[in-house]
């Protein structure tokens, strides 16, 4: 009877455990955002969907332009909330459905489930965009104006999810090459 009380005290101690440790294995320490891992199952799963389903999806990456200069101008205490504040102005701009998980280092991806047109997945992407640029960065510290640019790539079926996030890098660097602050497709 012991033994079966402590067996049960154990199991109530994980039961309780498990969110916790689930959480922190599938989100960013310092964003909150989902993490590379957890957002690429994400992105792999709506892959997988799209193959049997036929239902089209598109991804985005963002990066915060110019980032090792906030870093070296303001500190990385204030590189880090940039990017915990960039989550949250982001996680304001997105639908329901939509994902965003850290990629690495500044920069972010989003998955845009149920999205069928390149104007849409543009449409949303600087709608992100603009929701960014729209933070008064100067509360956080005088003189940091912080923006973003962003790739698109549309899914298309037959095509390995590597190709599509080689889309939405090339349509990022195409971004920054335009001068940044914007949003380019893939």
């Amino acid at each position: 009877a012991h033994l079966r009380s402590l067996l049960n005290e154990q199991r109530a101690k994980l039961t309780v455990a498990l969110p916790e440790v689930e959480r922190l294995a599938n989100r960013d320490e310092l964003t909150g955002a989902r993490n590379r891992r957890a957002i690429m199952l994400l992105v792999s799963e709506e892959y997988e969907r799209m193959q049997r389903t036929s239902t089209p999806f598109a991804v985005a990456l963002f990066d915060i332009d110019f980032f090792k200069r906030v870093n070296d101008e303001h500190g990385h205490l204030v590189g880090d909330e940039v990017r915990r504040r960039f989550v949250i102005a982001a996680s304001a701009a997105i639908r329901g459905s939509d994902r965003l998980g850290r990629f690495g280092g500044e920069e972010f991806l989003l998955l845009m489930p149920t999205t069928d047109r390149e104007d849409a997945a543009l449409a949303a992407a600087e709608r992100l965009r603009d929701v960014v640029r729209s933070v008064v960065w100067e509360a956080l510290n005088a003189g940091l104006d912080v923006t973003v640019s962003a790739g698109v790539g549309m899914a298309r079926p037959g095509e390995l999810v590597a190709a599509l996030l080689g889309l939405a890098d090339t349509a990022l660097y195409a971004a920054k090459r335009a001068g940044r602050n914007c949003v380019r497709a893939g």
